[in-house]
């Protein structure tokens, strides 16, 4: 039996880990432009990545280095939010 799935919840997958992402930081002191300063991005870019809102960043192979790095800065696993 095949699991589909919907296209409300592959529209709101970015927006979950841009919160879980948000949560993370928060959690780890960081304010947005910190997290910016480590990640040698703008703070645009991480509230982009925050938002979901993949479209303001460089393009697909960029974005998923950015959400890498910027998952393990904030101790979260990469592989899981990438994966998904």
């Amino acid at each position: 039996m095949s699991e589909v799935i919907s296209t409300v919840d592959v529209e709101a997958a970015p927006r979950r880990f841009g919160r879980e992402l948000a949560a993370a930081r928060e959690s780890c002191g960081l304010s947005i432009a910190e997290a910016a300063r480590q990640l040698k991005l703008s703070p645009m870019q991480v509230e982009a990545m925050e938002a979901g809102d993949y479209q303001r960043l460089p393009g697909p192979v960029f974005a998923r280095g950015f959400l890498r790095n910027y998952a393990r800065l904030v101790k979260l696993d990469p592989e899981v939010l990438l994966a998904s």
